[in-house]
């Protein structure tokens, strides 16, 4: 059971679409919030020298949030291990980190799992067209919206 929440990891495969929308969105529906939380992005077989992709920057900026130099990461233990609440888009990267990480099983979840205790996945967009990127952002901003209610409700 995961007592204090104070660093949120967000995973998909590459971490060039929906985990890096998550991470960016939550941070800036976030920002004039009293949460003091490290929030960042993984992904299960990211590759940095594949950079951000153009329909995700370009869906990120019409939508108004700020987005600077990211580069995709690779899950590793020690990310794992940092962070306290560790939100997945799948199904398959939820089982992947559980199979991986065993000891952090407590911690692992599909996000819409964890906001609405549900088990709905986040299509991903990739090498989809620009709507389609744009449908996975107003996705992932409703989970990001219940998942700072969530937040608010279990700091008080």
């Amino acid at each position: 059971m995961i007592k204090k929440i104070n660093s949120i990891l967000f995973v998909c495969t590459g971490n060039t679409c929906r985990s890096v929308i998550a991470e960016y969105t939550f941070k800036e529906m976030a920002k004039d919030s009293l949460f003091n939380l490290k929030v960042s992005s993984a992904g299960t077989l990211a590759l940095e020298e594949m950079g951000l992709l153009s329909k995700t920057k370009e869906v990120l900026e019409k939508n108004n949030i700020p987005i600077s130099n990211h580069k995709p990461t690779q899950i590793k233990e020690d990310l794992v291990r940092e962070s306290n609440l560790i939100l997945t888009m799948s199904q398959h990267h939820k089982e992947q980190l559980s199979y991986r990480y065993p000891e952090s099983l407590y911690k692992i979840y599909l996000l819409s799992e964890y906001v609405e205790n549900s088990s709905k996945e986040i299509i991903d967009p990739y090498g989809l067209s620009l709507e389609s990127y744009q449908e996975c952002f107003w996705t992932i901003k409703s989970y990001i919206e219940k998942l700072l209610l969530k937040l608010k409700n279990c700091s008080k």
